[in-house]
């Protein structure tokens, strides 16, 4: 196995499902688009990887690829939202140390918790207008352990921005232009 083949492996187990086109921007980017496709139709025939066609957009239909369970059309577009961050980090020269999607800190549970070699980032993919900002509060103060000093929202919605007193809130649109302010 090829070491751009496990990178694709440990990526998808930490993100857990990408699109074809999200592959071959972090792994293949500046190659012709047939290599990744190449290189994944063979990580499928191995067994190793598995796929499933959907429509991601209104106009837009897509593999999706993950290691185990398809994931629910229900929370495809935030998944995606989630594995596309992690893109736009790998794009702007940001090394992932860790990634945790959905962990539980302190009582509260962000979309993901990653460690780069530029320090912590909590992410929260907002799609609907519930209030993700407030459950950060004195957060600092109710775990034992270091804790990101941003937090990094991306969203379609229009949200207030409340200072945090431990914590830098970037708000961005699901285009994720803002990721070099991290």
């Amino acid at each position: 196995m090829t070491d751009r083949e496990i990178k694709i492996l440990q990526f998808l187990s930490q993100t857990r499902i990408a699109t074809t086109k999200q592959i071959q921007m972090a792994y293949f980017n500046n190659v012709h688009h047939t290599i990744c496709y190449n290189k994944l139709n063979g990580l499928i025939d191995k067994k190793l990887l598995k796929r499933k066609y959907y429509n991601i957009s209104p106009h837009k239909n897509s593999y999706v690829y993950y290691l185990d369970k398809a994931p629910s059309k229900r929370n495809l577009q935030h998944d995606l939202l989630i594995t596309e961050f992690m893109v736009q980090l790998i794009l702007n020269g940001y090394e992932i140390i860790s990634f945790e999607k959905s962990p539980i800190i302190g009582g509260i549970v962000p979309d993901a918790e990653i460690w780069t070699n530029k320090g912590g980032i909590f992410l929260e993919v907002q799609l609907s207008p519930h209030e993700c900002i407030k459950k950060y509060f004195n957060l600092k103060h109710k775990v034992k352990r270091d804790i990101p000093s941003t937090l990094y929202i991306v969203t379609n919605q229009k949200i207030d921005t409340p200072k945090l007193r431990d914590m830098r809130i970037i708000i961005d649109n699901l285009s994720m232009g803002g990721i070099s302010n991290v």
